[in-house]
């Protein structure tokens, strides 16, 4: 493994990563340098992943992303129902006013 100075860094011009910690509630702050270069409000929805070790979050602007992402939820949500065999049989009709609902 390489070291490098924070001097060498400042001075190579390589950018420094911003520093967050989790809370015990799992919360974390987004530093404010980043907050402000993404213009991120509070309440503001973020898409949270996991790719290759690192969490990736991405700002939700669009009110149809955040439906969509809601729908997904639901989905997923029903997936385990299902699985736990916690699910209860319909007749097509009622399914599909169950449906409409969504």
């Amino acid at each position: 493994m390489v070291r490098i100075t924070y001097k060498t860094m400042v001075k190579r011009k390589i950018r420094i990563p911003e520093i967050a910690r989790l809370s015990s509630k799992g919360q974390i702050v987004i530093p404010k340098v980043i907050r402000d270069a993404l213009k991120l409000e509070p309440g503001m929805p973020l898409a949270v992943d996991v790719s290759r070790g690192m969490i990736i979050m991405k700002p939700i602007r669009s009110p149809i992303e955040e439906e969509d992402l809601r729908v997904l939820e639901e989905v997923g949500k029903a997936w385990n129902e299902i699985e736990k065999g916690e699910y209860r049989r319909a007749k097509v009709e009622d399914f599909l006013r169950e449906l409409k609902k969504w």
